[in-house]
C-alpha cells in the first residue's frame, strides 16, 4: 500500500529549492552591493566625482582670481609692488578720495546722536572736514601696507559720558572711514587702535597696578554702567556670563546711555605709561620708528589724540569707564563715566590708520621722497 505525502508538510526536495533561490538571492544582492558596479562601488565613484567637482570648481575661482589680478596689473604696467620697496616709516604719497562734509553726511548725524555731546560747537560739518595729510607706513602684512597719517588731524571729536563711552569705537573707525578711505585702494580706513601700539611694545602692559592689576577683577553693588559693558569680555552684570565684544570692537551704534546693576564685576584692563623710545621693539635698529610714528615725531610729542579702545578701571570704591588716548607722550586713556553715575568728557583729535590693497603698486619716489602710487 502506497503512503501518501502529507499534503501540508513540506518535502525534503521542495526545501532543498527552497535553499537554493535564497542563495541564488542573496548572490544577487551581494552582487549588487559588492559587485564591479555595485551600490558601495557606485557610491564611492559618486564621492569621488564630487571631491573632483569641488577641486575643478576651486581650480576655476583661482584662475578668476589670478584673472583678476593679472588684469589690475596689465592696468599697472611698468610698477612694483608697494609692500617689496617700503620700509617702517617711509612716506606714501596717498590721497584719499575727495569727501565734502554736511550736515547731512551720516558722521555728523551718528555724532550728534551717539557721541554724548549735546553741543553745537564740535562734532558739526563746520568744525569737522577732510584734512590734507602725510601718510607715514605702519606695518606691512601679507603684502597689504598699512599707513598711519605723520600727525593727528587738526579737527577734534568731542565725547561725553556713558554714550561717549558706548559709541566711541564705531564713531572714531566711521569718521575715519568717511573721511580717509580711497575706492579701489583702500581695503580698511579706521582710527589707531590700542592694540596698534601694544603689538609694538617691549613693556609689559599686564604688569600695570594701580590701585589694581591689569587682568584683576572687582565687583560693586547697586552700581550703573553704560550699555555696552554687558556685552564685553571680562564684564559680569548681576552674575550673567561675560559678553563677546573685544574692548576695541563695536559693529552698531548703542541707542541709550545706562542701565542699572543689582551687581557688576570688571576686571582691570586700564593701564598707563609714559613711553619711552626703548619701550618699542627694534627701537635700536630701526631708528626709534615706533616711538616716532605714535609718540614723538622727533621734535616733540604730538598732540594728544582717540585711540578707538576702550577699558575698564576696577576703582577702590566704583567701576570707572575709559576711551584710550595717546596725549603728551604717554598712552593713557581717559573716563567718560563712573558706575556710580559721575559723567565726563573730552574733546581731542583723531589718528587714522588705512590699509592699502596687496595689488597698490608704485612707480618711484615724487620730489619729497614719498612712494607714488599708480
Amino acid at each position: 500500500m502506497k503512503r501518501k505525502l502529507n499534503e501540508n508538510g513540506i518535502t525534503l526536495i521542495s526545501l532543498v529549492v527552497t535553499i537554493i533561490v535564497l542563495i541564488i538571492l542573496a548572490a544577487v544582492s551581494i552582487s549588487l552591493v559588492l559587485g564591479e558596479n555595485g551600490l558601495i562601488q557606485r557610491t564611492q565613484k559618486a564621492g569621488e566625482n564630487w571631491e573632483k567637482a569641488q577641486e575643478e570648481e576651486q581650480t576655476g575661482l583661482n584662475s578668476l582670481q589670478d584673472e583678476i589680478d593679472n588684469a589690475i596689473n596689465a592696468g599697472n604696467a611698468g610698477g612694483t609692488s608697494l609692500a617689496s620697496v617700503v620700509s617702517i616709516g617711509d612716506y606714501v604719497a596717498y590721497s584719499p578720495d575727495s569727501v565734502t562734509i554736511t550736515s547731512e553726511t551720516q558722521i555728523i548725524k551718528d555724532l550728534a546722536s551717539y557721541s554724548g555731546y549735546t553741543g553745537t560747537s564740535y562734532n558739526t560739518e563746520s568744525q569737522i572736514t577732510q584734512e590734507s595729510l602725510k601718510w607715514r607706513v605702519l606695518d606691512i602684512v601679507d603684502g597689504q601696507v598699512v599707513l598711519i597719517s605723520e600727525k593727528p588731524t587738526s579737527h577734534t571729536v568731542y565725547l561725553s559720558g556713558a554714550n561717549g563711552y558706548n559709541n566711541a569705537v564705531k564713531l572714531l573707525d566711521d569718521l575715519c572711514n568717511t573721511l580717509y578711505s580711497k575706492s579701489g585702494v583702500t581695503t580698511e580706513a579706521r582710527s589707531l587702535k590700542i592694540e596698534d601700539i601694544q603689538d609694538k611694545i617691549t613693556y609689559d602692559y599686564t604688569s600695570y597696578v594701580g590701585p589694581y592689576q591689569y587682568g584683576t577683577t572687582n565687583t560693586y553693588t547697586m552700581r550703573y554702567y553704560p550699555n555696552i559693558f554687558a556685552n564685553e569680555k571680562r564684564g559680569w552684570v548681576d552674575s550673567n556670563t561675560e559678553g563677546t565684544a573685544d574692548l576695541s570692537e563695536q559693529t552698531a551704534y548703542i541707542d541709550g546711555s545706562t542701565r542699572a546693576g543689582t551687581s557688576i564685576t570688571v576686571t582691570q584692563t586700564y593701564w598707563n605709561k609714559s613711553m619711552v623710545a626703548s619701550d618699542f621693539k627694534d627701537y635700536s635698529t630701526n631708528d626709534n620708528m615706533y616711538y616716532k610714528l605714535f609718540i614723538n615725531s622727533g621734535t616733540g610729542n604730538y598732540n594728544g589724540y582717540w585711540l578707538s579702545s576702550r577699558c575698564v578701571v576696577a576703582g577702590l570704591s566704583s567701576a570707572n569707564f575709559y576711551v584710550r588716548l595717546v596725549d603728551s607722550g604717554s598712552v593713557d586713556a581717559i573716563y567718560l563715566y563712573y558706575s556710580s553715575a559721575g559723567t565726563f568728557d573730552c574733546n581731542i583729535c583723531v589718528r587714522p590708520v588705512v590699509a592699502l590693497s596687496s595689488g597698490v603698486q608704485v612707480d618711484g619716489t615724487n620730489a619729497e621722497g614719498a612712494w607714488n602710487i599708480k
